[in-house]
């Protein structure tokens, strides 16, 4: 057996574990869910400005469990977008230097002398 097939199956074991530890992240996850809601199903009554409703207490924990996480997603995804502009500009600002260094700089012009001053008004 050679080193390349021998991290080839690890690699390819490890990516299969990966798929049994999400369903057993989401097994327990569901089972808690479960469980929630078996002890949190009474009704509340809900305010919101001048909305009001009763509805059963873990839709409203599970209501703003999911907006917490579509909040913290949409704030995750800016900050992604954002630093992956600024990362593109970097980029190619370091593309422009090196050009830069590489080509030479055409001759500078002669400075214009300023025009001479007259006392007379035309």
């Amino acid at each position: 057996m050679t080193t390349t097939d021998s991290s080839h199956r690890r690699r390819a074991s490890l990516q299969r574990l990966g798929w049994w530890w999400t369903f057993a992240v989401a097994l327990v996850l569901g089972a808690a869910v479960i469980v929630a809601i078996a002890q949190n199903s009474h009704t509340v009554r809900v305010h919101y400005i001048v909305w009001q409703s009763r509805v059963s207490l873990i839709v409203v924990v599970l209501t703003t469990a999911l907006a917490a996480i579509l909040l913290d997603e949409i704030g995750g995804l800016i900050w992604r977008r954002r630093r992956r502009a600024r990362l593109e500009r970097r980029h190619e600002l370091a593309e422009l230097r090196a050009q830069g260094a590489t080509t030479p700089l055409p001759p500078a012009a002669a400075p214009v002398p300023p025009a001479p001053a007259s006392d007379s008004y035309v």
